[in-house]
């Protein structure tokens, strides 16, 4: 036998072992969680930044453990020695020891940080504010690199191998899917139109459909009436076709009854789906197969999230703004407790503002259970829609900042909060939250006030103005200054007077203007419109008050020729790409105070340790024809040092190293790509990024990523700290 065919078996022999499978499962990120035993229950304690842990063996007091700030959802981690927690407005991951019962510290991730799950080697979190999956190493505790995906990403969940990501997309209802070999986005699949806020998606058993819990937003009827505005649905994926099956969509509100915001499903073997729907405080329960109602049961409120216990005999519902946790007896399809998870004091006036803004299950705040605040503004954000009022088209803005910009209403005439008691009549079809009139005729400015005709009304309010901005995630000096302070010095210019009415720190002057967007015959209050802040203007799309601007590019070069925001004729195209940069990385005056610890902990415990680290490949596809790109990636981390190899292995078995200069070397000769190399730092190298070059023979080509302990042979597996391999097609 040739040295390079013992070689080459060994290696074989060594990769198949380092590799080896779990148990095939399904995850869905979520902010209640099982254990695999059944014995421990995981809640979410979203608005006292905290996790409890609740046996079931006999249901005691919960043990409470502090995370970072708004926590989203939780994971075990696979060998459930840990927990991991997504904050929001941290922009980080908690880790929790499970056996220690203590939080040992944390990751830094993208802009609001909302779904993980996590499989033998990896975490997945998606970042809705950047766009991106996160992939954090389980065995470092470091963050890897992230995936870019479509806008806003949200709920994750692993197929049964782990192979497939699916990834949830709030504004769309879209999913994208994402090969964990190769981590890369490999397809989308579209939804309807009007899909809207979906953060969940809960797979069949056998692996083959899916079921996503969404609103569908019905914004370019110009007739709206209560229950035309939003439908609550949930549409079924075929993951073998990868599309939606548009026939085989269920509306709650006529399998059911009418409920608000359908946001998270659990699916039992035996077909019953149990939907959360989080404004109407209830469970819709419904066969999946035959699509008739088995049962629709009250619980606390704002409900969630959802958990099934791994007998299938009991299903746990997240009730966030009680601070509880209801038990359903899923044979009876009964409510048979309700534990405390965390204390909330029920009697802060922001607290029973945020549960009004939050609900359609009071008739005073909507009818037939149909709309609540939180519908349009889900946590105080925005849709992404325009929709056609009585005023004319209005672009749903975020309520994030809303203390530093009266008045309110597009059309600026909303001169106090408590004005939204109109919204509450007349949009969500509520009798209101005050006694008589709405003090709104013929306009709420010109009115009687409506600030103390009503405490709800007034907590109500106070709820809203204490929405701010979050943490941002881009430091400064992580800008390209260059580009920044030209971006600034155009906006400060005289010459394209941005900042006359965009006034900092909040950028606006509280004014109405008639700046020529208000041509629509729909427009029944004038052409004026309120100067809105520029604050997170990243995440906020669509712009302008009819929401005609998809981008600022656009909003910007649309309104180039005619001056209608600023003097911008005498722009050029930089400039204008400049001011965009600038605009989108505007720091918030009043964000949320970052985090004053470290985000380290845990990973402190490790420094200094040989033999720790992670290597992953990144590909772009599975399969490439001639002249296609192709772009391979990888990237590394660790404590101490290592070797690095990366090797290409030919549809005929022989092999080719990658050297430091990204060059192939002789034939089945392994040489390192980098000897002693300092793991402490995250990189991520570009190894590859050409046309696949059209002289490559076609076959099944494997490159193999390998960390060793430096100065070791890398034949004996004991020096082995970390592989990885992609697998591709040329055709």
């Amino acid at each position: 036998m040739s040295n390079y065919s013992l070689q080459l078996g060994i290696l074989t022999l060594l990769l198949a072992t380092f590799s080896e499978a779990t148990l095939a499962s399904t995850k869905k990120s979520s902010s209640i969680i099982v254990s695999e035993t059944g014995e421990l229950l995981v809640n979410v304690n979203i608005h006292t930044d905290s996790v409890s842990l609740l046996s079931l063996d006999g249901i005691t007091e919960a043990i409470e453990l502090e995370v970072g700030r708004a926590p989203q959802a939780v994971s075990f981690s696979h060998n459930s020695e840990y927990l991991f927690v997504t904050n929001r407005d941290d922009n980080s991951l908690s880790i929790l020891g499970m056996e220690s019962q203590s939080n040992l510290g944390c990751v830094n991730l993208g802009s609001d940080p909302f779904g993980i799950v996590a499989d033998d080697r990896f975490i997945y979190v998606s970042n809705q504010g950047s766009n991106s999956i996160s992939v954090i190493s389980q065995n470092t505790m470091k963050r890897l690199f992230d995936i870019e995906v479509d806008r806003a990403p949200k709920g994750l969940t692993l197929d049964l191998d782990n192979q497939l990501l699916y990834v949830t997309h709030f504004f769309s209802g879209s999913v994208s899917v994402v090969n964990t070999e190769i981590m890369s986005v490999i397809e989308n699949i579209s939804n309807i139109g009007t899909a809207n806020i979906s953060q969940s998606l809960e797979i069949s058993l056998d692996g083959k459909k899916a079921f996503l819990p969404h609103t569908l937003s019905n914004s370019t009827n110009q007739a709206l009436i209560f229950d035309n505005t939003v439908f609550p649905v949930v549409s079924v994926l075929d993951l073998e076709e990868r599309r939606i099956r548009s026939s085989d969509r269920e509306f709650l509100d006529i399998i059911d009854q009418p409920v608000g915001l359908p946001i998270d499903a659990e699916l039992m073997s035996s077909g019953a789906l149990f939907v959360a729907n989080a404004a109407s405080n209830d469970i819709s329960i419904f066969n999946t197969e035959t699509g008739s109602n088995m049962a629709h049961l009250e619980v606390g409120s704002n409900p969630r999230g959802l958990a099934l216990s791994p007998d299938e005999n009991f299903l746990y519902v997240n009730n966030t703004l009680d601070g509880t946790v209801s038990i359903i007896d899923t044979s009876e399809l009964v409510v048979i407790n309700e534990i405390e998870s965390t204390i909330i004091d029920k009697e802060d006036p922001i607290h029973k503002g945020k549960v009004i803004f939050n609900s359609s299950n009071r008739t005073d705040l909507a009818r037939d259970q149909w709309i609540s605040c939180a519908t349009c503004h889900f946590d105080g954000e925005h849709d992404g829609r325009t929709w056609f009022f009585s005023d004319g088209p209005r672009n749903t803005p975020s309520l994030l900042g809303l203390s530093s910009t009266s008045p309110f209403h597009w059309s600026g005439d909303l001169n106090e909060l408590q004005d939204v008691e109109l919204t509450i009549r007349n949009i969500q079809a509520g009798t209101g939250l005050a006694e008589g009139e709405d003090n709104c005729d013929p306009a709420c400015n010109l009115g009687p006030p409506n600030s103390g005709r009503s405490a709800d009304l007034d907590d109500l309010a106070n709820y809203m103005l204490s929405l701010d901005f979050r943490t941002q995630v881009t430091e400064f000096s992580e800008l390209n200054r260059s580009v920044f302070d030209l971006g600034e010095s155009v906006f400060s210019s005289t010459e394209a007077s941005c900042s006359s009415c965009h006034i900092p720190s909040v950028y606006t002057d509280q004014l109405t203007h008639n700046v020529g967007t208000g041509t629509s015959a729909l427009e029944s209050k004038g052409f004026s419109f309120d100067t809105p802040m520029l604050l997170n203007l990243s995440t906020s799309a669509p712009y302008l008050h009819d929401g005609s601007a998809a981008s600022l590019n656009d909003l910007l070069t649309n309104s180039k020729l005619q001056n209608l925001h600023g003097k911008t004729t005498h722009l050029s195209n930089a400039e204008i790409e400049a001011l965009v940069y600038y605009l989108e990385n505007l720091p918030n005056g009043n964000s949320i105070p970052a985090v004053t610890n470290e985000c380290i902990g845990l990973q402190n415990e490790l420094v200094g340790n040989q033999g720790i680290g992670e290597i992953k490949l990144s590909l772009n596809s599975v399969e490439f024809t001639s002249g296609a790109p192709f772009k391979l990636d990888f990237h590394f981390a660790g404590y101490g040092q290592a070797d690095i190899y990366i090797v290409v292995q030919f549809p005929d078995g022989q092999f080719q190293s990658i050297d430091t200069n990204s060059t192939l070397g002789e034939i089945n000769q392994l040489i390192k790509h980098y000897g002693a190399k300092e793991l402490d730092q995250t990189e991520n190298i570009e190894l590859v990024n050409i046309a696949t070059p059209t002289d490559l023979p076609g076959g099944n080509y494997t490159i193999h990523g390998l960390l060793t302990v430096t100065g070791s042979d890398p034949f004996t597996d004991s020096n082995w700290i970390s592989y990885d391999q992609v697998e591709f097609e040329i055709k």
